[in-house]
């Protein structure tokens, strides 16, 4: 069922989740190759909110990330209007699992004895490789009939859009397993990330491009859905977000799979988040509503059929 925008912002302000909630779980993971200390935190699918939608094994998943000022901990604490569910925790007791992530040398992702470690234009590419290993822990999960990880959004602040959009690139370019005579009848290795929100988006980070990304993620054969938030007053990052609006819609117009938020105020990234419901946090999850959790792809086992492990049906 899907809810009127009024409806949405009502429900938010004067009700709080009918549902238990699950507790959220901080886990480390090891970086890409060098095998860095990666935190996150994996709040599980509610039970009782995924029940209307296939259960948990056909839930989607949200991976979030944060600005290059910020950390995991403002998602997780700090990311709603006042008196409003943290965006991670609303995700949640809507049938959705979430995974807050702490990219390299941010937050709490950084080395014993490290404080405030100098980043160098090399690491936004491990970043993106970081990705590939919160992609791992995603399937772990799914593998568990946890979630669906071929229901994936990701929503990136800042800095982390253009890494957020070379590992879309990246998992898209992943072709399924040769493992059956008929194409149709493949395991899917990639080709999991089906939305994407960006807040007061960068076009680049180090030597990591967005532009390049998004020209290739916006085929319209991917159906892959973008939304762009920018406050309409925030001279930079208005320029910046139409820049990649324009890029994205460029092969999608009059797409209602492409959407641009601007909403009148100042505010940039998880600030936009905190201000009245309807100017951006409603939005959002109205977006993600919309183009996430309709996907219509049920849970599948995701070893190749090589995989002696795997049972024959």
């Amino acid at each position: 069922m899907k809810f009127s925008f009024a409806a949405m912002c009502f429900a938010l302000v004067f009700v709080h989740s009918a549902f238990a909630q699950n507790e959220p779980i901080s886990e480390v993971l090891q970086g890409a190759g060098d095998q860095y200390p990666i935190h996150i935190t994996y709040y599980p699918v509610n039970q009782e909110a995924a029940a209307g939608t296939g259960g948990a094994q056909n839930a989607p998943v949200v991976v979030i990330l944060h600005d290059s000022t910020e950390s995991r901990l403002r998602w997780d604490k700090a990311s709603a209007p006042p008196g409003v569910n943290p965006f991670p925790v609303e995700l949640q007791n809507r049938g959705y699992a979430v995974v807050t992530v702490d990219l390299r040398k941010h937050g709490e992702s950084v080395p014993p004895g490290e404080k405030e470690p100098r980043i160098f234009p090399n690491d936004y590419g491990l970043m993106v490789a970081d990705l590939g290993v919160v992609k791992s822990f995603v399937y772990d999960q799914h593998q568990r009939q946890n979630l669906n990880m071929n229901k994936m959004g990701i929503i990136a602040v800042g800095m982390s859009v253009p890494i957020s959009l070379a590992f879309a690139e990246a998992d898209w370019r992943q072709f399924p397993y040769d493992d059956h005579a008929i194409p149709a009848m493949r395991t899917p290795r990639g080709q999991d990330v089906r939305v994407m929100v960006f807040l007061s988006p960068q076009t680049s980070a180090g030597r990591v491009h967005g532009a390049r990304s998004a020209s290739f993620v916006r085929a319209p054969e991917f159906g892959i859905a973008f939304q762009v938030v920018a406050g309409a007053d925030d001279s930079k990052g208005i320029r910046d977000a139409e820049s990649l609006y324009k890029i994205l819609s460029a092969t999608n117009k009059d797409s209602d799979r492409i959407e641009m938020v601007s909403p009148k105020l100042k505010d940039r990234g998880i600030e936009l988040m905190r201000q009245r419901p309807q100017f951006v946090y409603v939005p959002v999850l109205k977006f993600l509503d919309d183009h996430l959790k309709t996907i219509n792809s049920k849970w599948i086992d995701r070893r190749p059929n090589t995989d002696p492990s795997k049972p024959r049906s």
